[in-house]
């Protein structure tokens, strides 16, 4: 299993964005009392509580793999040891380490973005931080973060590698047509007219005027009755890309904007996960 094991020691630049203006925060992380810096290992998804052990062995973390895997079983903790990236202060007891993974009480990663960044802009940071791969990179939103996510697809088409769109708008235009009065009346506040007032702004704005150059594969969620984001326009908005066999998938679900049976959340989940695992590289779903 791949492991990545790095250490950390004093950092510092946490930049806060407020009132316009950037403030430096120096924040400085202790050394372990023997003056040790701490230990962090990133243990990847996928294996067992044998990996995990190794991994955290392999990082210096824990000197017998078996005697943390002796008290895992002791404490029932085999099948709860979580992946992710963990840090330890150092020197570290057995107990601490393996409650600590099988707590999953992973390290958290802070990244301010000043107000106004685009989503490249986004992106760029999180490849920078280390905390995306930019060839790996997806974007997924419900509601108005599904009209997005088609949004993006289309305005920056070789930006993301995977796209998942819940109960999203795909063409602003038709989906207007099918809203309750209450709702097209906030539509025209926000666009300043009807579609037809403001044709080139609609253009400009709604997902499907770039339908022809999405490049990844997009998932969509659909709720049958929505009144909100109606089904219409979202088929308008799969039908285009079905014209030219571009790979999607299309998920219908028989309520409005949203599931609130728990049965069917769950269900979305593993829907998602699944095309997920099958379009981006080292996305493994748990047998």
């Amino acid at each position: 299993m791949p492991t990545t094991v790095r250490m950390a020691a004093l950092w510092a630049g946490v930049l806060l964005a407020a009132a316009g203006s950037t403030v430096a925060l120096l924040a400085v992380r202790p050394a372990g009392a023997n003056g040790e810096p701490p230990r962090v290992v990133v243990i990847s998804p996928g294996g067992g509580a044998r990996q995990i052990a190794g991994a955290l062995a392999e990082g210096g973390v824990i000197r017998s793999r078996w005697a943390f895997l002796a008290l895992a079983a002791l404490r029932g903790d085999l099948r709860l040891l979580k992946p992710g990236e963990y840090e330890f202060t150092m020197p570290a007891t057995l107990p601490e380490v393996e409650a600590k993974v099988a707590e999953g009480r992973t390290v958290v990663h802070l990244v301010t973005f000043p107000e106004g960044f685009a989503v490249r802009e986004v992106a760029a940071r999180l490849g920078a931080e280390g905390l995306a791969d930019p060839d790996r990179l997806g974007i997924a939103g419900w509601s108005w973060g599904g009209y997005l996510t088609l949004l993006l697809h289309g305005m920056h088409p070789d930006r993301f590698r995977v796209g998942v769109a819940g109960v999203p708008v795909g063409d602003y235009a038709l989906g207007y047509e099918d809203l309750s009065p209450l709702l097209q009346a906030y539509d025209r506040a926000l666009l300043g007219g009807t579609p037809a007032e403001v044709p080139q702004l609609m253009a400009e704005r709604s997902p499907i005027s770039y339908v022809d150059d999405v490049k990844a594969p997009i998932l969509f969620l659909a709720g049958e009755a929505d009144s909100r984001c109606p089904l219409r326009q979202v088929l308008a908005y799969t039908d285009r890309l079905a014209a030219r066999n571009h790979p999607h998938e299309l998920y219908l679900f028989p309520t409005g904007h949203a599931p609130f049976q728990i049965d069917e959340r769950i269900n979305q989940t593993g829907v998602v996960v699944d095309f997920l695992a099958r379009h981006v590289p080292g996305i493994r779903v748990p047998g």
